[in-house]
């Protein structure tokens, strides 16, 4: 059996064998979507129990008395929702949280001292529409926030504690 494609007026078609045949139809994909997604949800549930579990954390650095901690969380956005002549509706970027704590415990007191620093990356420059529509999701939102620039980060005090 043979795949070839040819144009015809409308859709493109597939011939087999001689028979031809329309591109898939709507309900089709999302029959097949949904089928997917059935399977994965099964197969997080039968797995055996350790094979999805959370990784553990790594033990506190230790510098003296002082105890440090500290994290990454990064995460991707994509954006395709609004339509807008003369500005791009359809991008991604990556975000990214670091966190950093430096703490201590003594018999007469504790303090704790967490900075924080969000980083954006390759914001969209072309997200933000003429008016009425404006920006374009968070992207165009990020972008404008931050004085135009594609790239974002600062770092800034996210916690002081002391108890006595």
């Amino acid at each position: 059996m043979v795949l070839r494609t040819r144009k015809r007026r409308g859709p493109l078609s597939l011939v087999t064998a001689g028979i031809v045949r329309p591109p898939p139809k709507r309900g089709d994909v999302d029959r097949a979507a949904s089928q997917i997604s059935a399977f994965v949800v099964a197969a997080i549930f039968f797995l055996p129990p350790g094979f999805a579990s959370a990784q553990s954390s790594a033990p506190p650095w230790q510098i003296g008395s002082v105890t440090v901690q500290g994290s990454v969380r990064t995460r991707l956005e994509g954006w395709d929702w609004f339509k807008a002549p003369g500005a791009e509706n359809a991008y991604a970027f990556p975000g990214t949280l670091l966190r950093l704590s430096f703490s201590q415990q003594r018999r007469d007191f504790d303090w704790t001292f967490e900075v924080a620093a969000p980083v954006l990356l390759a914001l969209p420059n072309d997200a933000i529409a003429p008016a009425p529509q404006g920006q374009l999701g968070f992207g165009g939102s990020y972008f404008a926030a931050n004085h135009n620039s594609q790239n974002a980060a600062l770092v800034f005090p996210k916690q002081v504690f002391s108890r006595f």
